[in-house]
């Protein structure tokens, strides 16, 4: 990702012109307008999501449709709060996530609930989300994520996984856990039929979204990485959407290349490698001559 930055810092002090991503960006940075947005999408679960101005009717609604309530920032860039309330009988608990801090707190009415959560908010805009089941592993959550490139009106695509105990991974926390093959985790989470159905389907709904966002947005959505977890019956939950995400397949980890395991290697060609060759594929499709006259 550095390296792109340098690279587009090179291409206009050249004199050359990027195509700009003001519009994806001003679609993507607001969570509560890309619910909206793609909930004309089907056959993926999208949770619903509204404004919250912090009232128990609101609240108390968001509960009873599956006793999971996920309140977070509006704004992407802020996404390192998040508030997870569940209701169990008559009694709430909350999860309360800042940074890598967490607290977890069980209160008897919805009022004191909502009272704590107002005392430790600290943005102004927040939206509130509706919470599923998610499919567990030995006590992992996983999230599934899906990144699409459109180079010269083609789609190129790769994908992992990550994995952590904590289930502030599925809400955009900044967590830095280790990444996972897809395929080596559906496989063992399903059976190879349906594991093999999941896969292609993962495929193939993040390319009918990346296709659709770029007819929305006059073909500016170049490089999306979605975010899915995935049901115990194993339908896909769409979490979020991200405009040019990090280098996948931990290169962190890949400083001695040639005493690499065989899986490592893989890992590395397969994942990161590509990941770098479409980045430097994706910079010189956008790129064009600037004629300053």
């Amino acid at each position: 990702r550095d390296v792109l930055t340098h690279l587009e810092d090179w291409f206009l002090k050249n004199k050359r012109h990027l195509f700009p991503d003001q519009a994806l960006n001003d679609i993507l940075s607001n969570k509560h307008l890309i619910a909206n947005f793609l909930t004309q999408h089907g056959s993926i679960i999208i949770p619903k999501t509204m404004e919250f101005r912090f009232d128990e009717v609101t609240l108390d609604i968001f509960l009873k449709s599956n006793s999971v309530a996920i309140i977070k920032p509006n704004k992407i860039y802020l996404q390192n709060e998040l508030f997870i309330v569940k209701k169990y009988d008559n009694t709430y608990m909350l999860s309360y996530y800042k940074h890598e801090k967490y607290e977890s707190s069980t209160y008897k009415s919805l009022s004191e609930c909502l009272d704590e959560i107002k005392m430790k908010k600290t943005y102004q805009n927040y939206v509130i989300q509706e919470g599923f089941s998610y499919i567990t592993y030995q006590g992992y959550y996983f999230k599934f994520r899906a990144i699409v490139f459109k180079i010269d009106n083609n789609f190129k695509y790769l994908t992992e996984t990550y994995a952590s105990i904590s289930e502030s991974l599925l809400f955009d926390m900044t967590l830095k856990e280790k990444s996972h093959q897809t395929e080596d985790v559906i496989m063992l989470l399903f059976d190879k039929t349906k594991g093999g159905k999941i896969l292609d389907f993962l495929k193939l709904k993040s390319i009918e979204l990346s296709t659709w966002l770029n007819q929305e947005i006059d073909n500016q959505a170049n490089e999306l990485a979605f975010d899915f977890s995935i049901s115990p019956k194993g339908e896909l939950i769409l979490i979020d959407i991200k405009l040019n995400p990090d280098l996948i397949g931990s290169s962190e980890n890949y400083d001695h290349f040639f005493l690499m395991s065989d899986k490592e290697l893989n890992r590395y060609q397969s994942l990161t490698a590509k990941h770098g060759e479409y980045l430097a594929q994706l910079l010189m499709s956008k790129a064009m001559l600037y004629d300053p006259k």
